[in-house]
């Protein structure tokens, strides 16, 4: 008979302790709004909005400033291997 009582408390128990070391770690992994805002300027987040064809409605777009410079550079890489590889040829005339 007491063995029927006590298992119950015992998982009660244990369960009850590994909920409170579940928030503990919760509660260390909020961050504070000052902290967020500071490691946004760090790596240069931003948020723009863009507009799409066929819609009125604008998409946001939030990048950081490495996302943002490696798009420019491939932007410029595209540029240029067009206007390497698309050269265009004179028009022969008098034949």
């Amino acid at each position: 008979m007491k063995i029927s009582y006590t298992l119950p408390i015992i998982a009660l128990l244990l369960t009850s302790c590994a909920t409170t070391s579940v928030d503990k770690q919760a509660e260390q992994l909020i961050v504070a709004p000052e902290t967020l805002e500071e490691a946004k300027k760090v790596v240069g987040y931003e948020c723009t909005y863009v507009k799409k064809t066929g819609t009125r409605i604008n998409k946001k777009v939030c990048t950081t400033l490495a996302q943002r410079e490696a798009a420019k550079k491939r932007s410029e890489q595209f540029v240029n291997e067009y206007r390497e590889n698309n050269i265009p040829v004179p028009k022969q005339t008098g034949q």
